[in-house]
């Protein structure tokens, strides 16, 4: 009688820290999340051909993976331009997106690249976006600015700030 009594104390005890533990970490995890959803990116103006753009700045691993995923839109004089540390063939998907997007592949200051007018996909892409060259900057804008601007492989983007 005493050892099944003092079993069902160890359960118990050893299922409420697990509990305490799991909800503990929930709470900051979301902590974490929210911090960095309310936390204002860097934001600098750029000049791609004849319009200047506000430009927000990503370069931190989990910001260069969730990008605008998520947003419900972007203004129209607004992007965000990812930084990366080294240059490389880049390659972006449209997860989570809901808007079409124009993604401008930068070596530099050059533009080596532009997938235009890309189509939102939900949290499993399908379509896979390539510079086809080595880039180390990235730049997001609203689908069909490329277009509507002449924005064209080989022009340069002028960071103003």
């Amino acid at each position: 009688m005493v050892s099944s009594l003092n079993t069902r104390w160890v359960i118990l005890i050893a299922f409420s820290l697990f509990a305490g533990t799991l909800l503990g970490g929930c709470i900051f995890w979301n902590g974490i999340q929210a911090e960095r959803n309310s936390r204002p990116l860097p934001v600098v103006q750029v000049k791609l051909g004849p319009t200047q753009l506000n430009a927000e700045i990503v370069y931190k691993p989990l910001d260069l993976y969730r990008g605008l995923s998520g947003r419900p839109s972007l203004c129209q004089a607004c992007g965000l331009l990812f930084v990366f540390p080294d240059k490389e063939e880049r390659t972006f998907v449209m997860r989570q997106m809901n808007f079409p997007l124009d993604i401008i592949f930068i070596n530099d200051n050059q533009i080596v690249g532009i997938a235009p007018n890309l189509p939102p996909e939900g949290e499993t892409p399908e379509k896979y976006y390539k510079s086809g060259e080595e880039a180390n900057r990235v730049l997001e804008v609203n689908g069909g600015y490329c277009e509507r601007y002449g924005v064209k492989v080989g022009d340069q983007l002028e960071v103003l700030d």
